[in-house]
């Protein structure tokens, strides 16, 4: 999935759907989505943010290095699918133009 992190969250904005989730960052390179059952892979190119995601029928983490628990705003469904994650101190909005089910 080909996506373009946006650094900056508008203050306000309408949510299509909302819910509470727990990452947990593991030492294999991948972070877990605790309630969505998937693990993320990020990868950085000069332009974009590239996320590798796959779905897990059962969950066995590697060391935990960071767990951080965050909240998903979903603000579009359709091409590009737009949603912002936000935890305790920071707000991040994201866009995928390579549109898969997240």
């Amino acid at each position: 999935m080909k996506i373009i992190k946006k650094e900056r969250s508008p203050s306000s904005f309408k949510s299509l759907k909302s819910y509470n989730t727990t990452y947990i960052w593991a030492i294999d390179g991948w972070t877990y989505n605790i309630i969505d059952k998937k693990r993320i892979r990020f990868l950085y190119t000069e332009d974009n943010m590239l996320m590798e995601e796959q779905s897990l029928e059962t969950m066995s983490i590697p060391q935990c290095l960071h767990k951080e628990d965050i909240q998903i705003h979903i603000l579009s469904f359709n091409q590009p699918y737009t949603w912002i994650e936000e935890g305790n101190d920071w707000k991040e909005m994201y866009v995928s133009f390579d549109v898969e089910k997240i």
